[in-house]
């Protein structure tokens, strides 16, 4: 008899139960606005509101390249709400720009966008997904910030005296400044690589995933578990890993001579200086071309192979190398 009665209970009870869940999903999204939050994560933390962050991005290069004083969360915050608000008037409530604690005092590895997720959206996007957030925002900050500091270089403002002395100046100022141009050049062309691999290839293939993932969502569970796939698989592919540091740190290092070439870029270089950064660039294009060209980094990095060829395609060489 029990059999029997299990079995003529059990359809009913499935069926009833699909209907609660979606039914949570709903209340998840239309009285919480878990969609919307998810939105704003991804608009803010990965860019994907590419004008209105390239704002952001703007304002504080200027102020980090004036030296002038841009370590203010209150200001920063103001900064931010500005350049989001025009579009993003729902998520102003929510954001706020402060310093995580470390040693760091001269770049920008501190900052992070806090973000107010109410409950019971945070059972989804939890702390630790926010951290996740805010180690790829840092990252594409990184990246945004020598980019745009490159680009904004004018040919007019290159020194046209010579300011730098050196003893056993081998290489004419004319002969430099043309070099310091060719480094530019092929810095953009790494880094806008690499920008357009990250925001194109990775983010954006991992949005669409995501969205159809949670489309086929049946209960609270299954939204879990696909959001931090989601952005576990960001944060492992954007190299946040400590498995990926051997890579990052390549280019880091990458990314701080692009800074060193903007701040020559005016005051001039020695010949030795000038060598030193384009055999350092050299050597670390070609270390990240031949590690993204292995067999390894295609079967962990989306798409790849066509970021690993427009590396090794255009490799520099150096005769120290």
């Amino acid at each position: 008899m029990l059999p029997l009665l299990e079995q003529s209970l059990k359809e009913p009870i499935r069926a009833k139960q699909k209907l609660v869940c979606q039914a949570l999903l709903d209340v998840l999204d239309d009285c919480y606005a878990f969609k919307s939050h998810l939105l704003n994560l991804r608009r803010i933390h990965l860019m994907r509101a590419g004008d209105l962050m390239e704002r952001f991005c703007l304002d504080l290069c200027k102020k980090v390249g004036s030296g002038e004083q841009w370590k203010n969360e209150t200001s920063l915050t103001l900064s931010l709400l500005n350049c989001i608000s025009p579009r993003l008037p729902q998520a102003s409530n929510f954001v706020s720009v402060s310093f995580i604690s470390g040693d760091s005092d001269t770049d920008l590895s501190r900052i992070q966008i806090n973000y107010a997720i109410p409950w019971p959206v945070s059972l989804v996007i939890n702390h630790d997904s926010l951290k996740k957030y805010n180690s790829v925002f840092r990252f594409l900050l990184d990246i945004k910030r020598a980019l745009i500091s490159l680009l904004r270089l004018s040919f007019k403002e290159m020194s046209t005296e010579e300011t730098v002395q050196s003893p056993g100046e081998t290489i004419t100022l004319r002969i430099r400044k043309h070099r310091l141009q060719l480094l530019r050049a092929w810095l953009i062309h790494f880094i806008s690589s690499l920008d357009y691999y990250i925001m194109e290839c990775v983010l954006e293939s991992a949005h669409i995933r995501l969205d159809d993932a949670l489309q086929k969502a049946c209960h609270f569970g299954e939204m879990i578990e696909f959001h931090n796939e989601f952005i576990n698989s960001v944060h492992s592919q954007c190299l946040q890993q400590p498995s990926a540091a051997y890579l990052r740190d390549a280019i880091n290092e990458i990314l701080r001579i692009a800074l060193q070439v903007v701040k020559v870029w005016k005051s001039g270089i020695s010949s030795m200086e000038l060598i030193k950064l384009e055999e350092s660039y050299a050597r670390y294009h070609l270390y990240v071309a031949s590690v993204l060209g292995t067999d390894a980094a295609h079967s962990t990095l989306p798409h790849v192979e066509t970021l690993a060829a427009a590396l090794i395609c255009s490799c520099p060489v150096s005769e120290n190398l």
